[in-house]
């Protein structure tokens, strides 16, 4: 073969592989996706600064594959968008994500099937372009007329509302703009939890499947009415509510370029807004409504309790969680299913194979039967028995039923007395009864923890025993080491001789003297020196020495003394422990730098919101507390820190004071703002909101 039919097999064989190259070159490290081009595999496009990027994922463990948008840069992987959220695909190798020349973008699976598309039905030309835009949106538009968007992915939210997003209704299309969470954390399906605004309406609703759980309020053109914390928000602005002929929809911008910031509708069926950048590694929790999860209507599902500890569902005794591995992920609306299933015998009542098993401390569910008219528990317990698809049972002012499905159970943290008992109905089999129809186990588990508290108590009056006798032995006449004659008494012992210095027998130039009694009932005086600044401890032991040997009639015999580290002072102010109770409730330095304008300085936010409301002052929570906070107590540190910086130093309260507020006993008003930190909230000296930092890695989904 001659040279020249060698170098024409080389050129045809080479430029194939050339336009390759050049087909991937264009889709990976470029914003664009060209009409004819498509994305594979590990290929991307990012936007222009690096912000968003764009390509297929999967999320946490799971084996399915997305075509989805996430911050390029943050921690994990956190996903904004998602295309084929209800589809996914086994593998990105042999799969494409195309841009046809009729303007639709289409991902298509390994058999070339279409699994997901835009379905625009705009009039378009071959130019057609997508673009990923810096705040995270994608666009297809004209490549000469930038100004005509056949579609973008803002009208399509998922679980995640960025700034310039929208959450309305569109009326040309009559779709709803709405945020619906992920099924769980590894699953982006479709959940039943959901964010709308009404079309007709400025309100922002949080529903579960069709049942309302959360509003906003009406919107005012400022605050919402019953999130009135927003206006606060100084990580977003330009909240915005437009209506006209073609939609109406909320919109936000961010608060500042340094740092990012998101609204999500989180798996827990809760609304949170989250904040990353400049010091904050992680994002973090800045704002979540409903702020209780077990306010999220029926988000442990059926047959399940819900309740503000870890965890926070838990089936009733006798049933199971439905899905295992859901459950595990956060899923759990599947609720729980029997273990065994009912053996109903309407005939037997009170004889019946089935039996309850008693939830206490909760709050009733909502969808009971109503009241049937019996005069007792038995009566009532008999008329559940009788009924083949009554499930539960509560007699409280009356006896009430509940049917079929039991669900939105809530149980309370503690025994306040503000929760009730339900009588929820289980197979025999599940739990063995005594004749009051309690759980055996229940009542061996009684007599096991009387048992070891009574070898508790045992144990301990015997160890308080030895210690007291032991204690004795070493007072014998006196306390302490014997140093020529004289007893060298510890403080503790002098302090209990005298009942902590209560009865004052008058002072001198040198000291007060104080009367005590010895554990031998020898009464004596006891001289308080005020001071040995003039004279060291070896000076004043050897004085003290001659004055034990010396005897006189006119004289009171030296007994002892005591010498034990330094006298503590008495604390006249109380402002450092007022600044200190900041940095305890916030869990950081009470002034910090933001950005190159802006100040946040703690106590000036706690002194100025303090009588806002408590959503105000839960924001300003430790984050490592994870807002598990009782809201009284939080309010009265809050209350007490700020007494304790006032100007006037009259005004703060003294330690004992102090105390006693922290503990309840005592109530104290709202303290009006020191004049000092005024400063702090004009001009420059803006504060913002400290932030909840989410840097547990249990949710791969921050």
């Amino acid at each position: 073969m001659s040279p020249k039919y060698n170098i024409q097999w080389l050129f045809h064989l080479l430029v194939p592989l050339f336009i390759i190259s050049l087909n991937t070159h264009l889709s990976k490290g470029s914003d664009t996706i060209y009409s004819g081009l498509s994305l594979a595999g590990n290929q991307t496009i990012t936007s222009h600064d690096g912000v968003f990027e764009l390509g297929f994922f999967t999320p946490g463990n799971s084996q399915n594959y997305y075509i989805g948008i996430w911050y390029k840069r943050a921690p994990n992987k956190t996903v904004v968008w998602v295309a084929n959220r209800n589809q996914p695909i086994s593998s990105p190798f042999s799969s494409e994500l195309k841009l046809f020349e009729n303007g639709n973008l289409v991902l298509l699976d390994q058999s070339k099937t279409r699994i997901w598309s835009t379905n625009s039905t705009s009039k378009t030309s071959n130019s057609t372009i997508g673009i990923l835009l810096d705040n995270g949106n994608f666009v297809l538009r004209e490549r000469l007329d930038f100004s005509n968007v056949i579609w973008q992915s803002f009208d399509y939210p998922t679980d995640t509302w960025l700034p310039g997003g929208k959450v309305g209704f569109n009326r040309l299309s009559n779709e709803k703009q709405s945020l619906t969470s992920w099924k769980s954390s590894e699953n982006p399906e479709k959940s039943l939890f959901s964010v709308e605004v009404e079309p007709d309406s400025s309100h922002i609703l949080l529903w579960n499947g069709t049942k309302l759980y959360w509003t906003s309020g009406v919107w005012d053109g400022k605050v919402f009415s019953l999130v009135t914390e927003i206006a606060l928000d100084y990580y977003i602005k330009n909240l915005t509510y437009v209506s006209n002929e073609n939609e109406s929809y909320f919109t936000y911008e961010a608060g500042f370029p340094t740092f990012f910031t998101r609204f999500v509708l989180d798996v827990t069926g809760q609304l949170k807004q989250y904040v990353w950048g400049k010091d904050f590694p992680q994002w973090s929790l800045f704002w979540t409504r409903p702020f209780s999860q077990c306010e999220v209507y029926n988000f442990c599902g059926s047959f399940s309790s819900c309740n503000q500890n870890v965890p926070i569902c838990a089936c009733i005794e006798g049933f199971r969680p439905n899905r295992p591995a859901a459950w595990q992920l956060g899923d759990h609306s599947d609720g729980c299913v029997r273990e065994t299933p009912l053996q109903c015998d309407p005939n037997r009542g009170n004889d019946s194979n089935d039996t309850f098993v008693v939830v206490e401390n909760t709050q009733f569910p909502g969808n009971s039967e109503g009241i049937v008219s019996v005069g007792n528990v038995e009566e009532c317990q008999v008329a559940c028995l009788r009924n083949c698809s009554c499930t539960a049972y509560a007699y409280d002012n009356g006896c009430l039923i509940w049917k079929n499905t039991l669900f939105n159970l809530q149980r309370f943290q503690s025994s306040d007395g503000s929760g009730r008992a339900i009588h929820v109905r289980v197979a025999g089999s599940n739990v063995v009864v005594t004749l009051n129809n309690k759980p055996k186990t229940k009542k061996k588990t009684k007599w096991i923890v009387l048992g070891a508290t009574g070898v508790f108590l045992t144990l301990s009056v015997i160890i308080l025993a030895i210690m007291r006798k032991r204690s004795k032995r070493g007072k014998g006449s006196g306390v302490g080491v014997v140093e020529d004659s004289l007893v060298v008494f510890k403080f503790s012992d002098i302090r209990n001789a005298t009942k902590n210095f209560a009865e004052k027998l008058g002072e001198g130039g040198f000291g007060s003297v104080f009367k005590g009694t010895l554990p031998n009932s020898y009464v004596v005086a006891v001289k308080a020196l005020k001071s040995l600044k003039q004279e060291g401890e070896k000076q004043f032991r050897a004085e003290v020495s001659t004055l034990g040997m010396i005897q006189h009639i006119n004289l009171v015999h030296l007994r002892g003394f005591c010498i034990q580290g330094e006298s503590i002072t008495t604390k006249a102010d109380v402002f450092s422990y007022g600044m200190l109770l900041f940095e305890i409730v916030s869990g950081r330095r009470n002034s910090e730098i933001i950005g190159e304008e802006w100040h946040e300085y703690f106590p000036f936010r706690v002194a100025s919101k303090i009588n806002e409301g408590d959503g105000v002052l839960m924001t300003l929570l430790d984050y490592r507390l994870e807002g598990n906070c009782d809201v009284e107590e939080l309010k009265r540190a809050c209350k007490v820190a700020c007494w304790c910086i006032q100007d006037d130093e009259k005004v703060r309260p003294c330690m004992g004071q102090v105390v006693q507020i922290l503990e309840g006993v005592s109530e104290v008003e709202i303290p009006p703002v020191p004049r000092f930190i005024r400063g702090y909230g004009d001009g420059q000296m803006q504060s913002a909101f400290f932030l909840q930092s989410t840097s547990d890695g249990s949710n791969p989904r921050p």
